[in-house]
């Protein structure tokens, strides 16, 4: 489908939350611009009253689908002391030299 005809599809709630939970978010304008993907996520993240349709009454589900208000630890560098990218630790020409 077109991404119009998805953005149409979307303005009914019951449809906004299938593709929500699928994965696969609705398209939003976000200063003018078309934002789709994981890209559509990260906007509906840091602006949920604004995106999401029903966020004022189940504000704590989205919370913790989205990870609002909690840090990812998993991505610091601190803590895995490796200072190496995910490309150079599969490359085996970089990964013979810093061994």
């Amino acid at each position: 489908m077109r991404v119009a005809a998805v953005a149409r599809l979307c303005q009914n709630e019951s449809v906004w939350k299938s593709m929500f939970i699928s994965g696969t978010p609705c398209p939003l304008l976000r200063g003018g611009r078309l934002v789709v993907g994981k890209r559509a996520y990260l906007a509906l993240k840091q602006n949920p009253n604004l995106y999401i349709p029903d966020y004022e009454e189940k504000s704590d589900w989205y919370n913790a689908i989205l990870g609002i208000g909690k840090t990812n630890e998993t991505n610091s560098k601190e803590d895995s002391g490796d200072d190496l990218t995910i490309s150079e630790r599969f490359r085996s020409s970089l990964r013979s030299d810093s061994e």
